[in-house]
Order: C-alpha cells, then structure tokens, then sequence
C-alpha cells in the first residue's frame, strides 16, 4: 500500500504544484482586486474562480484515473502485479480526489487570513433583508464572513470531486483521454447550467436541499454585476447548505466506488486478446460519400472538412439545447419559445463558443500529433506548412461560420429586450475575434505541449489571466475585450452604432493580429511532421 501511495504522489507532485499555484494567485487577486476597488466582495469572487478551477482540475484529473495507464501504456503492467486492480483504482482516485481539493483549501486560508487580519472586507450575506446592491451593504462580522468563505469552499469542492468521480466512471469506456475531455468539458457547462436551476423565482429550501445533496454544486449561485469602473460577483448560498453537504457524502462514496468496480474491470482489457476474438465496427456516415477529389489542396481541404464540420455542429447543437434549457427554467416575455430560444442564442454562443473554439482547436491537431499518424504525413508529398495552413484555416473558418454565421444569421430578427438577449452589431464585431483567438491559443498550447486536452486548458487559463491582468487595474479596465463590448453594446440598445469608440479599434486589432501571431508560433512548434534525413558517411575501405 505505500507503494502504491507513493507512486500516486510521484505521478501527482506535479500537478499538485501547479494547482496550489493556481488557487494561492486566485486568491491573491480576490484580494488584490478588493483591495483596488473596494466592492465588499471577495468571498463571491473567490467562489466564482473557484468553480471555475474545480470543473477544470476534475476534468484534468478524470482524465489521468481513467485513462492514465492506457494512454502511458502501463495498464497490463499493472494488471500483473500482486495487487487487486481495485485497490490501484481507490489510490488513484483518492489521490485524485485530494489532489482537486487541497489547493481550493489552501487558498481559502490565504483568504481567510486577509478577513482576519481586517486588510479586506466581506459585506452582509445576499437576502431579502439585504436589497441594496452589494457596494451599499453593511459590512459583515467576521464570523459571518468566514462562514461564507467556508460555505463557498465546501461547495466547490464537493462539486468539483463530483465531477471527477462521474467522469472517472465514464472514461473507463471511453478509449482515450482526449474523449475524457471533451465529455468533461459538456459536463462542466452543463453542471453550470443544472446548478442554477432553482435559484429563479422563489426560493425553496427543502427543495434545494434535497437537489443539493445530488448535486452539491447548486447550493451556491453567483450573480455578476458591472458598475462603470469594474465590476463584482455577489454570491447566494441555500439555507440549508451544510445539510445538503452532508448527505452528499454517501452520493460521492457510491460514484467513487462505481469507479473502483469498473477500473477494476479493466484487467481483462489488458490481457492479451484471445484468439478468434474480434470487435465489430462501422465506418463513419463521412466514409459513405463518393468524392474523390483531385489536387493536393482540395483533397486536403476536403479532409479537412471531414474532421471540423462534426465538431463545430456538436458545438452548436449544444448551445441550442442550453438556450432551450435556460428559456424553459427561466421564461421571457410574452413572445413564443422559438423566439426566446433565438434571442438567447447569442448570449449562449458566445460563451459556448469560447469553449468550443479550444475544442476545435487542440481536436483537430490531436491526432495528427501523434508519432504514428506523424509518420504517415511525413511519408505524404506534402510539407509540413502545408498541412498546418490548411488544417488552421479550415478549421477556423469552421468556427466563425458554423458558431457565429448561423448564430447571426438565425437570431438576427429575434427580440432584443435585454443585454443578454438579441443580435448585435457589437456581437458581430466582438465575439469572432474572440472566438478566433481561443481557438489560435488552443492550436499553440497542442502543437506546443503535445497534449490537446492541456492545450485547450492553457488557452482558458491564457485568456483568463490575460483577462485578469487587464482588469486588476483601474487605468487598463476599459481595454477589456468584455468591457469593450458591452460598451458597444450599450450604445447600440440606445441607438447609437459606432465601433470606432471605446477603443474597439486598438482593443480588436491587438486581438486579430495576435492571432495570426499564434498560428505563425503555432507552425513552428509543429516543425517537428517535416521529412528528416540521415546523413551517412562512407569510410574509405
């Protein structure tokens, strides 16, 4: 058994690391940005940046308990070892599971620490007795305030060890850790989406209760606000919370030992086959089209085609169905549901699309990565910018036109009642370029790392901390591409259309222009699928 811990420890150490990493300066710029504009709100900010780091570190590490020893080659090893498989899957996803939660606590001391010592502040908790805005409330006692804190820290971790466990449990069927990831990323959205089920309209608290104690994300909700410099997260907590908390337990106990069972199955996976064994399978609805192109771009092109077109309709697919979610949980108007649907549309792409364009991105240069499919391009009468160039423009083109043009197109004439519901010009002029520059930023992190999950990781977190570092700061706030926007925006809904104001021209172009520095670094680091040649020398007999 210490063994197997400390296998597990030299495998997470890292991680570890760079987790702590992560929450300590999210909790520094909880701080820091509190500090900058005094909006009382450091507890709803620290819990907004720490469901965000939870649904990505139980993504992450799914990946590595469910799929780890496949994709490193290492599974029959193991299955040949004196030791049950069951007992390698509970040290493997318990130190999964502490690996996720260690960070969030250690930053919430750190945070803990700054409301003890007084140099922030935390106002009253959000209720029917508190209706001012956040910045207009009384300060809380720190008892209050610590409570909060540890309330906003339960819940995300509960809910990102959740998210961990089902998908640990899922990818033990699936064959690779990429496809660990892309389920990881629909069910994080869609965790988000479920947790705020309850929070519209009246409250009520068995019910939350008992929905809680499932999904133990949905005993906290964050609502953002922007006022004309920054802006602030006010969280909502349920009243019967830590309740909710404690009944969970025994929810997580049953999923992790679900996944001990079936990583324990995995065994007979990693046996050698035996003879006159086979798995039956059929040939992609793409393989029954009978086009046979001619050149080396339109066959290329073509190729091309076939891999991105069924990703980006997944994308768009599943912004429609959380638009059609988030209408029926929340209705608008008097106007029908198709309409609301489509007034929804561009404010779910756009986030949608945000994560989508990674997807994209690191997917399509996944496989083509790899030594064994490298091998095959490096035999091709092609070269190696070649392939990149077209693989990165059809593959962008696919995201603009599919996310953004069909988004424009089928909601253009749809209501526009609100910010968050409607067309726009602001949009048409904002979101691609944004789209764009995450999906670049996706490219870089897979041709660079080699790893198109952790690419698509490092292109979030590149534009979150790029997003951070603007913000922090008074004097640079108005050049968020956010803040940018919902300038336009604003403008617009009053009548005025103009996007050579509120710096869209500098902020945009900056954007634009980057990303075809991306794609530019992005083709260097893909060198590596060029043809190389040995050089022999031939000694005189």
């Amino acid at each position: 058994m210490k063994s197997l811990l400390w296998k597990q420890w030299q495998e997470n150490r890292g991680y570890l690391a760079i987790f702590l990493a992560w929450m300590v300066l999210a909790a520094i710029y909880s701080i820091g940005y509190e500090v900058g504009y005094g909006f009382h709100a450091p507890v709803g900010h620290f819990s907004g940046l720490s469901l965000f780091y939870t649904i990505c570190a139980a993504v992450f590490l799914a990946m590595r308990a469910a799929q780890g020893e496949q994709s490193a080659g290492t599974l029959s090893f193991s299955a040949s070892l004196p030791v049950s498989m069951r007992r390698i899957a509970a040290v493997r996803i318990g130190g999964a599971v502490a690996t996720l939660a260690i960070p969030v606590l250690v930053a919430a001391a750190v945070l803990s620490l700054a409301l003890a010592s007084g140099f922030v502040e935390q106002a009253g908790p959000r209720g029917v007795e508190f209706l001012p805005r956040l910045p207009q409330r009384e300060t809380a006692s720190l008892l209050t305030a610590l409570e909060q804190l540890a309330s906003v820290t339960a819940i995300a971790i509960f809910g990102g060890i959740e998210l961990l466990l089902v998908l640990s449990v899922f990818g033990c069927w699936l064959r690779s850790q990429a496809q660990v990831g892309l389920l990881g990323a629909v069910m994080g959205l869609g965790s988000m989406i479920a947790s705020g089920l309850f929070w519209y309209g009246e409250r009520r608290p068995y019910v939350q209760l008992v929905y809680g104690a499932v999904l133990p994300q949905s005993l906290a909700i964050q609502w953002s606000y922007g006022e004309e410099h920054g802006g602030y997260t006010d969280h909502e907590l349920a009243q019967y919370r830590w309740i909710a908390l404690g009944l969970s337990i025994p929810v997580l106990l049953i999923i992790g030992y679900l996944f001990v069972i079936r990583y324990g199955r995995l065994k007979d996976i990693a046996l050698p086959a035996k003879p006159g064994r086979f798995r039956f399978s059929t040939p992609s609805l793409w393989s029954h089209i009978p086009i046979r192109l001619r050149g080396r771009w339109t066959a290329l092109i073509w190729l091309e085609l076939r891999q991105s077109g069924p990703l980006v309709t997944c994308g768009l697919l599943f912004a429609l169905l959380i638009a059609i979610v988030s209408v029926l949980t929340e209705p608008r108007g008097n106007y029908s549901t198709g309409a609301s649907v489509l007034a929804a549309m561009p404010h779910t792409i756009s986030f949608v699309g945000m994560l989508w364009a990674t997807v994209v991105g690191s997917g399509l240069y996944s496989a083509e990565l790899d030594p064994r499919l490298g091998a095959f391009w490096r035999s091709r009468p092609i070269s190696s910018d070649m392939w990149f160039w077209c693989k990165f423009i059809v593959g962008l083109a696919a995201v603009l036109i599919v996310l953004d043009g069909v988004t424009i197109l089928a909601s253009w004439n749809a209501p526009r009642d609100s910010p968050t519901t409607g067309m726009s010009w602001a949009y048409v002029g904002c979101f691609p370029v944004i789209h764009a520059l995450l999906y670049a930023l996706a490219v870089l992190g897979t041709c660079w790392l080699r790893k198109p999950v952790i690419g698509a990781f490092m292109a979030i977190l590149g534009f979150a901390v790029l997003n951070i570092a603007i913000t922090t700061f008074p004097l640079t706030d108005h050049l968020d591409p956010f803040t940018v926007y919902n300038n336009l925006l604003r403008d617009e809904r009053a009548g005025h259309v103009d996007l050579t104001q509120h710096g869209y021209p500098l902020v945009y172009g900056v954007l634009a222009v980057s990303t075809f520095i991306l794609g530019l670094v992005s083709s260097r680091f893909a060198r590596p699928l060029e043809r190389t040649f040995r050089r022999f020398t031939l000694l005189p007999e």
